[in-house]
């Protein structure tokens, strides 16, 4: 079954629109629309790290019924999703999730990378999981904006990986490459809306890519396994 009826890069483009809300919010809205409307609803998916289930209360109200999760600790807030028994435990630094090989279509790790040990370990578990032409789409922290960048030159540090937060693996541009893109290719790389907040400015900026680029706060990978 092809259930991805269109390219990525049309797919995200047009939810730019989505820029008024916070982050977090951005997030969850923006992919859940990619994902209502270029996956199909037979699709068998999987999300690393749920979290409080936001995405997974959105995919099973939209009518996704295979889907399945695994995390460290069962954070689930809603009890329609903890009613269906979906999140399986897992530690993802070290060990598998339990599911089968090459059983899904969508991968889905929304702002977990960051808070594992071993993004190597994490990146296989994600190829293991999905079926060949699978999809991954996987967020982080947007270390290499310009704010970053600029206190990466001051102080050695970037933004969003503080003593105070649970944030411990920042990838650079080619690392990242070098470790997610073993069995994949990039189909798309996209932004949080732009603005000024992580420097204690209260500005937003024009919604545009190069803006983006430069000023979102998080950014999203599409990665397709290779067949």
């Amino acid at each position: 079954m092809q259930w991805v009826v269109k390219s990525p890069a049309i797919g995200y483009i047009i939810f730019m629109h989505i820029s008024k809300k916070s982050s977090k919010q951005w997030r969850h809205e923006k992919i859940f629309q990619y994902i209502a409307e270029y996956i199909s609803r037979d699709a068998h998916i999987v999300e690393l790290g749920p979290g409080v289930g936001i995405m997974l209360k959105k995919l099973h109200n939209a009518g996704f019924r295979h889907l399945a999760a695994a995390d460290i600790i069962d954070y689930v807030k809603y009890k329609e999703i903890s009613a269906l028994g979906i999140v399986k435990h897992a530690d993802l630094n070290v060990e598998k999730a339990p599911f089968p090989d090459q059983a899904y279509d969508l991968v889905i790790a929304l702002q977990i990378m960051e808070h594992l040990e071993n993004p190597s370990h994490f990146q296989r578990e994600c190829r293991r999981l999905l079926k060949p032409g699978g999809l991954l789409i996987i967020s982080v922290p947007h270390g290499h904006n310009l704010p970053s960048k600029i206190r990466f030159f001051l102080s050695g540090n970037v933004m969003r990986f503080e003593r105070a937060n649970e944030h411990i693996t920042f990838l650079t541009q080619n690392i990242f490459k070098k470790i997610f893109l073993r069995g994949f290719t990039m189909e798309g790389v996209d932004y949080s809306p732009p603005n000024l907040h992580q420097i204690g400015i209260k500005l937003k900026l024009p919604d545009i890519r190069l803006f983006k680029k430069f000023f979102g706060h998080n950014v999203t990978y599409f990665l397709r396994k290779n067949k």
